[in-house]
């Protein structure tokens, strides 16, 4: 997977997670089954809700066109209950008004949107580059992040990077917001990440 660092936007620190937001972009299960690395990019995507529910960093799950193409993958389903849904036809994850609302309710100090989800040169990709223009820095998880063609998910990590994201793998994002070992948020994810 692609690891780049962007621009200006993205900051020198580690990520901390009272400063981020999760979003998982249309997880569903029809679409994931046609992602070439579709189950690894479920298990990416469910290491981070479990982490954002640990760490209590604010999360937001979005589907496209629920009512055409499904719910949630079933893996998933059941970890992101308790996460508020949006349901949208934009690309931009961004521009549905349901998310703006859950943005709006999120503490002042998230600045960094984490993005996973698919497709990740269309809806992921989208999503980013409109956090950015909005002015929040974005980590695109590339790990959790696939589309139907591997090499436009290499192009969107390469077009998010270049744009000022940072792209990196879940696991380094996980243990940037954990800090260190023998915490309790250390102690209960610790199973996950080996």
């Amino acid at each position: 997977m692609t690891a780049e660092a962007g621009g200006p936007r993205t900051g020198g620190g580690r990520a901390a997670p009272e400063a981020c937001g999760l979003i998982l972009v249309d997880p569903q299960a029809r679409l994931l089954d046609v992602v070439s690395n579709g189950r690894e990019v479920v298990q990416r995507m469910a290491l981070l809700a479990r982490a954002a529910a640990v760490l209590r960093v604010p999360a937001l799950v979005t589907t496209q066109y629920a009512r055409g193409l499904g719910g949630l993958d079933p893996a998933l389903d059941a970890l992101l209950a308790e996460v508020p849904r949006v349901d949208k036809v934009e690309f931009d994850a961004l521009e549905a008004p349901g998310v703006q609302e859950v943005l709006g309710s999120w503490p002042r100090s998230v600045e960094t949107l984490v993005l996973a989800g698919v497709e990740a040169h269309i809806c992921v990709a989208q999503t980013a580059l409109g956090a950015l223009a909005a002015g929040y820095r974005v980590w695109m998880v590339a790990d959790a992040a696939g589309s139907r063609d591997p090499a436009h998910a290499e192009w969107a990590f390469r077009r998010v990077a270049a744009a000022g994201g940072l792209v990196g793998p879940a696991e380094m994002l996980v243990y940037e917001w954990l800090g260190r070992a023998g915490t309790p948020a250390f102690k209960a994810l610790h199973p996950h990440l080996v």
